[in-house]
C-alpha cells in the first residue's frame, strides 16, 4: 500500500462513527504522551528524577507513570490536572479534525 492510499483509507474509515470513537479515544492517550514529554523539557528535570517526583506527589505507582509517558494509561481530567499542576504548568487543549 502506497502512503497515498493509506491515507485515502485512513479517511475512508474515519466517515464510521464507531471508528472515530474508538481513535479519538486512543489518539488523545498519544497526545497526552507527546504533551508530557514536552513538559518535561520545560520542567528541567531528568526523566527517572521527574517520574519519581510525579509517583511521589500525585501517591501512585512510577509504573503508572511510565504507562502515562508511553500513551497506554486512561487518566482522568483531574488526574491530568494533577500531574501538570505539579509541575506549575497548565494543560490547554487544542480542537482540530481527526485525519490531520
Amino acid at each position: 500500500m502506497t502512503p497515498d492510499n493509506a491515507v485515502d483509507e485512513v479517511h475512508k474509515r474515519l466517515q464510521d462513527t464507531n471508528i472515530r470513537i474508538a481513535y479519538g479515544a486512543e489518539v488523545i492517550k498519544l497526545d497526552l504522551a507527546e504533551v508530557l514529554t514536552e513538559a518535561y523539557k520545560q520542567y528541567d528535570a531528568s526523566l527517572l528524577h521527574i517520574r519519581y517526583l510525579l509517583a511521589e506527589w500525585l501517591e501512585v505507582k512510577e509504573s503508572y507513570i511510565t504507562r502515562l509517558e508511553r500513551g497506554e494509561a486512561n487518566p482522568n481530567i483531574e488526574t491530568i490536572g494533577k500531574i501538570f499542576g505539579a509541575m506549575g504548568l497548565r494543560i490547554k487543549f487544542l480542537i482540530e479534525p481527526l485525519d490531520r
